[in-house]
């Protein structure tokens, strides 16, 4: 399958303090660049300006240094604007389609780290990390990337969406300190399991966790914390079985943000997790 949704996401501009908000900055409404870029088009007449707001995320997003290199994608890449749909890549076109129902649902802050998810997409089409086994990875390596520009770009979570992990607040908050189990939860939620058996995909997996390393050296005292990465980690695992079916027997446990930060780093998984909380670990970890 070529096609990847994106789940949301949601940031600001500036660093901040414990459960500080600051307002989300604005470009001027309309066009923010002199010509329409090439790489960007609508479907039909009437789409101006959900494409205006598109192009003004990606101004945003420029301003991440994450963001700066995704935004490299663009040209080989391409951008269409339909009227409606959500946000998706297809490898054969090396197209990011935005519905513009979508875009008119969410803000610029949040659609900057949205598009920086689709466009790591197009930079794995562009490394050959395609086909239905690298599925799972190319999903969980994008929610890392995203992540690394809401960062970048403030990390403000947007207090409608922490209410129920819109805009992967909780996702993103979690892999903050507990990126294994917040991996652990999108993979549950999703029915995926991560698959490194195909050579490119593995390359580029061991890629996306190294450089992941080295830029979380970078910024681990810049991370926003507004909210409890433990909490977040809990509840979007909880929402994950949620969504399992059939549905393995037991409960989440506070236990199994840890246990599953423990066993993706070689260590024994812990006695005592709940079948269900040993399927989730399973998504990311082989277990020795």
């Amino acid at each position: 399958m070529g096609a990847f949704v994106l789940l949301w996401a949601g940031l600001a501009l500036l660093p901040l303090g414990a459960r500080a908000q600051v307002p989300v900055p604005r470009l001027p409404p309309g066009r923010v660049l002199a010509s329409v870029p090439p790489w960007m088009a609508t479907e039909a007449p009437g789409l101006d300006e959900a494409r205006d707001k598109v192009l003004r995320a990606l101004e945003l997003l420029r301003r991440s240094e994450t963001g700066r290199g995704l935004l490299a994608e663009l040209g080989e890449g391409k951008v269409l604007i339909e009227a409606d749909g959500s946000l998706m890549v297809t490898d054969a076109s090396r197209t990011i389609f935005a519905g513009a129902n979508f875009v008119a649902d969410y803000p610029e802050d949040v659609l900057a780290v949205q598009m920086a998810h689709e466009l790591e997409h197009l930079r794995q089409i562009r490394l050959g990390v395609t086909g239905q086994g690298n599925r799972a990875l190319r999903e969980l390596a994008a929610v890392l990337v995203q992540t690394r520009a809401w960062v970048e770009l403030g990390g403000v979570t947007h207090d409608e969406h922490w209410a129920g992990n819109g805009a992967n607040a909780w996702d993103m908050t979690a892999a903050l300190d507990f990126p294994d189990a917040a991996l652990a939860a999108i993979a549950a939620r999703a029915d995926h399991r991560l698959d490194l058996g195909e050579s490119r995909g593995r390359r580029y997996w061991e890629d996306i966790r190294a450089s992941d390393a080295a830029w979380r050296a970078a910024w681990g005292a810049r991370f926003p914390r507004g909210h409890g990465s433990r909490e977040a980690a809990l509840k979007a695992l909880r929402q994950a079985a949620q969504f399992m079916s059939p549905r393995p027997a037991g409960e989440i446990t506070e236990a199994l943000p840890d246990a599953i930060e423990a066993a993706a780093r070689g260590e024994p998984v812990p006695p005592g997790l709940s079948p269900i909380e040993r399927d989730i670990l399973s998504r990311v970890v082989k277990s020795p």
